[in-house]
């Protein structure tokens, strides 16, 4: 049974969402985190999905999705009851994601190189 009132209209995701701090940068940065967000700015998922799709058992990615839902990076979508036990489902809050050049002073020239290194990788990363 779908629970009405926990839907998000997906047309409510941001076009592009900027990382503001050093802490969500470190998450976005674990290989496994970045997959799984990768697949979730394309479609909602639920953990079940994601897991199947990343050929891994479901329990490998709770910490992940905790992770990613606690640095308001992805959030749920939907929720239903699926014998007994509430499934989420789960969808990234942006199409985009880019760092703030503020994350990485204090060298400014550094930093801005750094942050176009990280856009571009991200750029490239949703174009595939």
């Amino acid at each position: 049974m779908v629970n009405k009132n926990d839907m998000v209209d997906l047309s409510e995701m941001e076009e592009v969402h900027y990382i503001d701090n050093l802490d969500t940068l470190k998450v976005i940065t674990d290989e496994r985190r970045l997959q799984m967000l990768e697949l979730l700015v394309q479609q909602p998922y639920t953990v079940k999905q994601l897991a199947a799709e990343l050929e891994l058992a479901p329990t490998k990615l709770y910490y992940h999705i905790k992770q990613l839902e606690d640095h308001a990076l992805i959030r749920v979508v939907e929720t239903q009851v699926v014998s007994g036990i509430i499934e989420k489902t789960y969808r990234a809050i942006a199409r985009r994601f880019s760092v703030d050049e503020t994350v990485l002073q204090p060298n400014r020239d550094t930093a801005l190189a750094a942050v176009n290194m990280v856009t571009t990788m991200f750029e490239n990363t949703l174009r595939e």
